[in-house]
């Protein structure tokens, strides 16, 4: 099954392992995202130069927005009814370049043991990159995210990022964990 989202007012379970929602970063931090990004575009151009990084790179972000960001997820999650016992949004905006995408894995260690749920979310979107697809091979699942837009999946299934053909993937990585790593999810509560 394939889906691309443009744009639309979608929440909605995938199946039981998957959920997707657009419109979740409001204009104004999808802006300022941007603004972020451009800053950084010497780091980015930098890293996307080095032939030894394959997949997807990260720079780091020290601004109050991730923070709002991370307690927005950690809002929607509660909102949305999805069980997790703790909650760690990652300071850094992740991207992928032309010629990269992210091989089949699992989250966490590998086993998917200690991540209850992976969350990304999309500052960019359909028209800013060609390729780029999560997909969820063992449910036949690809999905071409909105701008914007935040999809969620379960810790222990496979997935991965198609090869990325023209511009920059650019998204927000957060996890759930099923035991306590972090003070974070107890202070947001």
């Amino acid at each position: 099954m394939k889906l691309a989202f443009l744009n639309q007012e979608i929440a909605m379970w995938i199946n039981e392992k998957i959920f997707y929602h657009e419109t979740f970063l409001s204009d104004y931090e999808l802006e300022y995202l941007d603004k972020i990004i451009e800053e950084n575009s010497d780091v980015v151009s930098e890293l996307l130069s080095d032939p030894e990084l394959g997949g997807y790179k990260t720079f780091p972000v020290s601004d109050p927005i991730m923070d709002s960001i991370g307690n927005r997820i950690f809002k929607f999650l509660k909102d949305q009814n999805i069980p997790f016992v703790d909650f760690y949004p990652r300071e850094e905006i992740q991207f992928i370049g032309p010629g990269s995408g992210q091989s089949v894995h699992i989250d966490g260690n590998g086993s998917g043991q200690d991540v209850e749920h992976g969350i990304v979310v999309y500052i960019s979107g359909p028209e800013a990159y060609s390729g780029g697809e999560i997909f969820y091979p063992d449910y036949d699942v690809e999905i071409k995210p909105a701008r914007g837009s935040i999809a969620i999946h379960a810790g222990n299934i496979k997935h991965g990022v198609k090869e990325v053909g023209g511009g920059n993937r650019y998204v927000i990585v957060a996890f759930t964990n099923n035991q306590y790593h972090s003070d974070l999810a107890s202070a947001l509560k």
